[in-house]
């Protein structure tokens, strides 16, 4: 569809999207929205934005399941494997160790993360890989790492865990012949890291019920939202992690005013965020 969203429909849709999901398009989006837009029209031949926005308005069955599909095709799924590896480093080398430790003096040997905004999945099974390797003795850990996201199609494609060669460079030959194996579809991970990861369709505007974890994973997300948003969001996670749990933001993050119960920590170029114990 060539058509052009004119200035009240963009409007009519921003603010339609923003109380569904909490997501933010300033007015530099509307091209953008536009365009995302344009193939639902097209998908569904309606012939004006006005009349999508009027069929979504509807509120029926239908209307939430192509609601979803909207949804899904305005997240952008760009990730990799260990993406920002000073913070894979900080995670394997200070924050897994420094808490297991603290762990086995309780007696509790399960450890607990949330990835969300999951996306295609890369991001959780590189926790997991950290996880694996950072937690010995092996045998005497659980680990959960809970995944999720708005995007039903990113989230169908994380489970199916199979990726071409070229989304693997961020792995490392070691760890892709432990933790890959090479099919005609692709490099699929492997049962042991995949045993690992939950899966879970989630809208960051509501709660999940996730609550003392010991580390949380929502990196590039936050620049979604607007600031109002953006409070509640990090509120809701900083109430999932536990007193010392570490919360891992995008390298363009911050929740500096935001929160008072994260302190600021680094290790090398690594960096994150930690609940203050009360």
């Amino acid at each position: 569809m060539n058509a052009q969203i004119s200035e009240d429909e963009f409007r009519l849709f921003r603010d339609l999207i923003h109380r569904e999901c909490g997501l933010y398009f300033g007015d530099n989006k509307r091209a953008f929205l536009s365009s995302r837009i344009g193939k639902r029209l097209t998908a569904r031949s309606m012939g004006s934005f006005y009349r999508y926005y009027r069929y979504l308005k509807e509120g029926g069955r239908e209307q939430e399941e192509e609601l979803l599909r909207l949804l899904d095709v305005l997240t952008i799924n760009e990730t990799a494997f260990f993406r920002n590896r000073p913070q894979f480093e900080f995670l394997e080398d200070v924050v897994i160790p420094g808490l297991a430790e603290e762990k086995k003096k309780r007696g509790d040997f399960l450890f607990r993360i949330w990835s969300a905004g999951c996306s295609t999945g890369e991001e959780p099974y590189s926790i997991a890989i950290s996880a694996l390797e950072s937690l010995r003795p092996r045998s005497a850990w659980e680990i959960r790492v809970y995944a999720s996201d708005l995007s039903l199609s990113a989230l169908e494609r994380a489970d199916q865990g199979i990726y071409p060669e070229a989304k693997l460079q961020g792995v490392g030959s070691e760890r892709e012949s432990r933790y890959f194996a090479e099919t005609v579809e692709g490099f699929r991970i492997r049962d042991e890291v995949k045993r690992l990861v939950i899966y879970d369709f989630h809208n960051l505007k509501h709660e999940n019920g996730l609550r003392d974890l010991d580390v949380v994973f929502c990196r590039n997300v936050l620049i979604y939202f607007d600031p109002d948003e953006q409070q509640r969001v990090v509120a809701k996670l900083v109430r999932a992690l536990k007193p010392g749990g570490y919360l891992f933001l995008g390298h363009s993050e911050s929740v500096q005013g935001k929160s008072e119960d994260l302190k600021f920590v680094h290790h090398g170029r690594g960096t994150a965020y930690r609940k203050v114990s009360p």
